[in-house]
């Protein structure tokens, strides 16, 4: 084994059992589990209108509200629910399986006709009377005011996601699903009069798509993968958990273009900052489906189990977006290194990628109890202070390699 390749893999080694053992003696965390969970149904979207007027939809077709202080369940039927979009609190659209929509009016939801028995994945508009519905077989529907209207689109592959700038910017994502069979992930645009495919790609299916401006738009599925548009190409997204084969990415949204969050499997919550994409802590591991807020310090995560998730804004003290603090202190200048080993080293290999992942899964679950443990925490703390000197010179060198 020559010098270079020995180095490489002592470094990444020497990383993994840094975050190894931060995950069982880090006991902080950002995003907080509502108690008591108010269904456990599957969740699927949430929508909000403003901190005190947010909305739920998943399985079996509950409708979650909530007024700033309690969620409460509301019974509109028995299909899954999957979309949900609003220009109101008042006025809430909401689809899902067999062609449903819904609408809530402030006072009660009704049923409205869909013109298709297929499933809807999404629902996004600019307006009341510019509302767009994608889902199976390429299926998309436009709300004028009046009626729906189905329109003709450039796939037969399922849409999971829609999102625009106005109603002569939209954008859908998707790809392969059961009904469709094997192909590849896809997104169509429509200008204001044709739809039209503009990327197809080798994963099975994007989920969701977001952005800020219309030049800097992101999307998100299967493999762990974020793609960005810049107004003229769409490229991959280096992303802690880019490639990993056991995470799917579900959903995204922000507050602005440099405060995204993007949601997916064993509870992995990213966070976009303008420059890069980094893991949050969630202290679970459930499927996460949904994400939406109000602003950047009032954003809810949804997903299996019914599972809620709460973020106000409030960060360790460090750039609020890992647990790092809680053993090394705030202002601990070995908290510089140890971001670098997450985020620009462990992120480019798959095996750090693994950790990674691991880490924010079950890095909150190993750690209840021990944060009250000063002893451990100190002993933690001094094995680290000594491991990272020892990686830091080799640090630039991976990077670079």
């Amino acid at each position: 084994m020559s010098s270079r390749v020995l180095k490489k893999a002592l470094l990444t080694g020497l990383a993994s059992l840094l975050l190894f053992l931060l995950s069982v003696t880090a006991g902080y965390t950002e995003w907080k589990v509502v108690s008591p969970l108010p269904t456990v149904n599957q969740l699927r979207a949430v929508w909000a209108h403003s901190e005190n007027d947010v909305f739920a939809v998943g399985d079996y077709g509950v409708v979650l509200h909530y007024d700033g202080t309690a969620w409460e369940a509301i019974a509109v039927g028995i299909n899954n629910i999957y979309g949900i979009w609003g220009t109101s609190g008042d006025d809430v659209f909401a689809v899902g399986d067999k062609g449903l929509i819904l609408r809530y009016d402030g006072t009660k939801w009704q049923n409205m006709s869909s013109g298709t028995s297929l499933r809807l994945r999404d629902v996004w508009g600019t307006s009341n009377t510019d509302v767009f519905a994608v889902g199976e077989n390429g299926t998309t529907l436009h709300y004028d005011g009046n009626v729906w209207n189905r329109m003709t689109n450039a796939t037969i592959l399922t849409l999971q996601g829609v999102w625009g700038t106005s109603g002569s910017d939209v954008y859908a994502v998707g790809g392969a699903s059961a009904s469709t069979g094997p192909g590849s992930e896809i997104i169509v645009y429509y200008d204001g009069s044709t739809w039209q495919q503009i990327y197809s790609g080798n994963l099975e299916r994007l989920h969701d798509l977001w952005g800020s401006p219309e030049t800097d738009i992101f999307t998100v599925g299967e493999l762990g993968g974020i793609f960005n548009y810049d107004g003229v190409n769409w490229s991959s997204v280096a992303n802690p958990v880019n490639g990993n084969t056991s995470i799917t990415l579900r959903d995204i949204w922000g507050s602005a273009g440099d405060d995204i969050f993007a949601v997916g499997d064993a509870g992995t919550v990213l966070h976009y900052n303008g420059t890069k994409w980094s893991l949050m802590t969630t202290n679970t591991s459930a499927k996460l489906h949904g994400v939406g807020g109000s602003s950047a310090t009032d954003v809810f995560a949804v997903g299996e189990g019914g599972m809620i998730l709460h973020y106000d804004g409030k960060d360790d003290g460090d750039n609020g977006d890992c647990p790092f603090t809680a053993v090394l202190g705030k202002g601990n200048p070995q908290l510089k290194t140890l971001r670098q080993v997450r985020d620009e080293v462990l992120v480019k290999s798959e095996t750090g990628q693994m950790v990674i992942a691991f880490y924010y899964a079950n890095g909150g679950l190993l750690a209840r109890g021990l944060e009250k443990q000063p002893v451990v925490r100190q002993v933690a703390k001094n094995i680290l202070e000594l491991l990272l000197p020892a990686i830091k010179n080799s640090i630039e060198y991976l990077i670079l390699d």
